[in-house]
């Protein structure tokens, strides 16, 4: 819900193991600035958006194997395209949920038209695979 009403203050109440964190406090005390600075200093640290580019992929399959083999079809196929600061997070461990095996990938990249091309083509290739679901997100925002 809302926290205050017009000229009424409102009232956050946080449950947390960390009361110290950062986040929170500089939330807590409406320091929007000081956290945007901080967090922008480790997303260039860490290179994270903005100033890198997401690729989330996800494969799914009823059978183990079938997923296992493909993660690694897929992992050193983007690593062929010798892409420049390209980095390959993944693939996750592997979870089971509602009979599906699923795993995921987070690719790190520049440019997009620097691995659009290999998209498509992965695209195309998994299109006529049925025992293999392929998901793909640009910049997610959850995973």
């Amino acid at each position: 819900g809302r926290g205050g009403r017009g000229e009424k203050e409102g009232k956050a109440i946080i449950q947390t193991s960390y009361p110290n964190d950062f986040c929170l406090l500089t939330a807590a005390n409406q320091k929007y600035e000081e956290f945007y600075n901080e967090e922008i200093k480790k997303r260039k640290k860490t290179n994270y958006p903005p100033f890198i580019n997401l690729l989330s992929i996800t494969l799914e399959s009823k059978k183990s194997e079938n997923l296992i083999e493909s993660a690694e079809q897929v992992k050193g196929y983007f690593y062929s395209l010798e892409v420049k600061d390209l980095k390959i997070l993944g693939p996750s461990l592997i979870r089971f949920k509602r009979g599906v095996y699923i795993t995921t990938f987070t690719i790190k990249y520049k440019k997009l038209s620097e691995i659009s091309l290999g998209i498509k083509d992965l695209i195309s290739s998994f299109s006529s695979n049925s025992n293999i679901k392929l998901r793909i997100n640009f910049n997610p925002y959850s995973y």
